[in-house]
């Protein structure tokens, strides 16, 4: 029969049926008096079908209330049945119990937490459900008082760690028509809610019904549509059923004390991962939603926080997905190298924005399916967690984790101190669990990768290290060489400065009394953070700006010196000369502490102790002098030691895993 549809010009098709068939709803009840007496009366009252009982499943109620309302309904109402169950709460059992009691040709199982409104919700629902194409089929459930959507369905994949699906178009307006019209019409889903679930009997006893002891309290409903889907049966949404759902009211009321409700999260995730232990990767991409969208999100949403940029099952290059953290160290470790090893056609890559806090789920990391995860200094019980995930769903992923600092030895003196200290005290323990948990583990220098041996020996452990992209700082190089060139550049007074990040306080403290000391004879520059101490007497100040035009605004500042002090301690012992690196690239001469990073491969610049007198002594010794003779062939040592071509095939080699084989 062709009758009109939901929007003007459109029409639906409802099968014709000589005699609609003896429906069983089955609806177990707990003791929410002033839920189950609104579900009952509105069901009975709204309901206009010809042949239909109700099973209420009496789930160990004690409240006299709910005694007083099944014996109204049994004097009244010869087709409803009460069935006692005494056993813990297990909404699958309880189903099945309703279920073995059912005379129905067709099931239908409800919560005692909806009403019905519209007569014709049950006859729409059976009308689908006897299309011998069909599995199961749900209603729209819509949330009360507010014309939204709660449930039309779910799409699998969850952002929750283990979450197997979330419900479609919860929270979008009722008037609203979906993705391709889909709520103006039947359409296919993957799964669906518990509430209205919807299946023929002979269907249900073929399948097994509801698993009630691997998935007792929840994702059976899940399972039994997979295990339809199997059997070569689709599952449908029917818009034009609606049914009011006071959302987990009843479960909601169960678990008030705080222990009953862990208790009942760790038994839903044990739950989760029992059904990504049966259906795998068909629970990660759904193949009626696009792969595209964000699986934190109930309508469709593009996904920017774990974009789907490859193609999954692509097999030629493998497919590294990276983590960035904040600032320089997420692009020189992890940005930077997968862009090299990209552009030489070695690899696929895709790195997380690093405002993204969270890792990604089991479900969205297989919607992506890289070959290769590389991890960049996070740390964590959340973070074990979601590795430990990760790696017992996808066993053959290859996880690389990935260190620039000695997260165990922040200085007291840096701004993420107090940080590092709330968030890690006991950062030892959590490099060595996650050590565990990698396949390798790369650093940027080698006291780093003495740590990694030492916390954890016998850790795969790679040293790689920091390297720029030559092509864009020689341009750069070459401008500032014109400059130098010019015949007034001496008569200028010297432009001295720094360049760095906020948590440098212990280290440019050694510069307060050289600034002191040199304000006049020098012109001091500084770029990104400076002391209150000695902020009136620097001349020019420049704010920290976005990292694709940091090497840009550091060739502006045109220095004539570059310092690069650091304090005497662990964390910078084990630093990278990334610093060296950076100004050596824009050819700047550079005065720095004679510390072990910065005496690595020789580079030609003056070192020095942390003793003032000797920095001030030097300072205008080169600035009265303007002889930078020592500091000749700075930009020749980077490019020979520090460019991406030099490191990307160490790089390629640790994802590859072909460490001593030819690429």
């Amino acid at each position: 029969m062709i009758l009109p549809g939901l929007l003007p010009d459109t029409w639906r098709i409802e099968r014709q049926v000589s005699l609609l068939p003896k429906v069983s709803v089955i609806m177990p009840v707990a003791d929410v008096h002033h839920l189950a007496e609104a579900a009952v009366t509105s069901l009975i009252e709204h309901t206009q079908y010809p042949d239909w009982e109700l099973i209420l499943v009496d789930h160990a109620t004690t409240d006299p209330d709910i005694a007083a309302l099944f014996a109204e309904i049994g004097a009244h109402h010869p087709n409803v049945t009460i069935v006692r169950d005494e056993n813990p709460y297990a909404l699958a059992r309880l189903y099945n119990v309703g279920a073995a009691a059912a005379n129905g040709e067709i099931l239908v199982f409800l919560h005692c937490d909806i009403e019905v409104r519209e007569p014709h919700w049950l006859e729409r629902l059976v009308r689908e459900a006897l299309d011998p194409k069909v599995g199961a089929v749900g209603p729209l459930l819509v949330q009360p008082e507010f014309s939204l959507i709660d449930n039309a369905g779910y799409w699998l994949g969850g952002s929750d760690l283990w979450a197997p699906a979330r419900p479609a178009y919860r929270e979008a307006r009722l008037n609203d028509t979906g993705a391709l019209k889909q709520l103006a019409l039947p359409h296919r889903v993957s799964a669906l809610s518990s509430v209205g679930f919807t299946t023929r009997k002979t269907l249900f006893h073929q399948l097994g019904g509801f698993d009630q002891e691997t998935f007792a309290l929840t994702d059976f409903e899940i399972d039994y549509c997979l295990k339809a889907e199997a059997a070569g049966f689709e599952i449908r949404v029917q818009p034009l059923s609606r049914l009011i759902h006071h959302g987990s009211a009843v479960v909601g009321r169960m678990l008030r004390k705080p222990l009953a409700l862990l208790q009942h999260q760790e038994a839903r995730t044990q739950t989760h991962r029992a059904l990504f232990a049966r259906w795998g990767e068909r629970l990660v991409v759904d193949p009626f939603a696009s792969p595209h969208f964000d699986y934190a999100a109930t309508t469709p949403t593009l996904d920017l926080n774990f974009p789907l940029s490859w193609q999954r099952h692509h097999t030629n290059r493998i497919k590294v997905l990276g983590f960035p953290v904040k600032g320089g160290s997420g692009q020189y470790r992890v940005r930077m190298p997968l862009k090299a090893l990209v552009r030489a056609g070695w690899i696929q890559a895709e790195s997380v924005p690093e405002e993204v806090a969270r890792l990604p789920s089991v479900s969205e990391l297989g919607k992506l399916k890289p070959d290769v995860i590389l991890l960049h200094q996070r740390l964590g019980p959340a973070v074990e967690e979601t590795v430990e995930a990760w790696k017992s769903l996808y066993p053959n992923l290859r996880l690389i984790f990935g260190m620039d600092d000695r997260l165990d030895a922040v200085p007291r003196k840096s701004s993420v101190y107090q940080h590092a200290r709330r968030t890690t005290p006991d950062a030892r323990a959590r490099l060595r669990k996650m050590f565990a948990l990698a396949d390798a583990v790369v650093v940027s220098t080698d006291p780093l990768a003495e740590l990694v041996t030492d916390i954890a020996p016998g850790t795969e452990v790679h040293v790689i290290p920091n390297a720029i992209e030559w092509e864009t700082w020689e341009p750069l190089y070459q401008e500032l060489e014109q400059k130098r060139r010019h015949p007034l550049r001496p008569y200028r007074k010297p432009r001295v400065g720094w360049v760095g990040a906020m948590q440098h306080r212990g280290d440019l403290e050694l510069l307060i009394p050289v600034i002191e000391a040199t304000k006049d004879e020098v012109h001091w520059v500084f770029m990104g953070m400076w002391l209150p101490e000695f902020e009136h007497l620097v001349s020019e100040k420049h704010e920290w700006i976005d990292f694709n035009e940091y090497p840009k605004e550091m060739a502006k500042l045109d220095l004539d010196l570059a310092l690069a002090p650091l304090e005497i301690n662990l964390f910078n012992e084990a630093k990278s000369n990334l610093r060296l690196i950076e100004y050596g690239a824009l050819g700047y001469p550079v005065i720095a502490t004679k510390i072990t990073p910065y005496q690595n491969n020789n580079p030609p610049i003056t070192l020095l102790p942390n003793k003032p007198n000797q920095w001030i002594e030097k300072i205008l010794y080169i600035a009265l002098s303007k002889d930078f003779s020592e500091f000749k062939g700075i930009n020749e040592w980077v490019r020979m030691n520090y460019t991406l071509d030099k490191t990307k095939k160490e790089w390629n080699e640790i994802f590859c895993n072909t460490q001593g084989q030819d690429k």
